[in-house]
């Protein structure tokens, strides 16, 4: 335990976030959720960058732009809690 007396209270315990899986790889975190989406399971669905890019997208042109390959689904940004 810290002696200063203005480091109590003392937390000893802190519950850590967890993040989620992508649910294709199962390997990286998610950094993607999608609502309503027919390709998936389950829902809401969780992937990481390139597997949400590999599902959702289209092969880049020589533009380097890459369409999406369906509208099916509602897509936001998975923050942990």
């Amino acid at each position: 335990d810290p002696k200063p007396l203005a480091a109590y209270p003392y937390l000893d315990y802190r519950i850590k976030s967890r993040m989620k899986k992508c649910d294709i790889c199962v390997v990286r975190n998610a950094v993607c959720l999608t609502y309503d989406d027919v390709l998936c399971y389950d829902n809401p669905s969780f992937f990481c960058e390139p597997c949400y890019m590999q599902l959702h997208y289209t092969v880049p042109d020589e533009n380097g732009y890459a369409a999406l390959a369906y509208e099916q689904f509602n897509a936001e940004q998975y923050v942990p809690e």
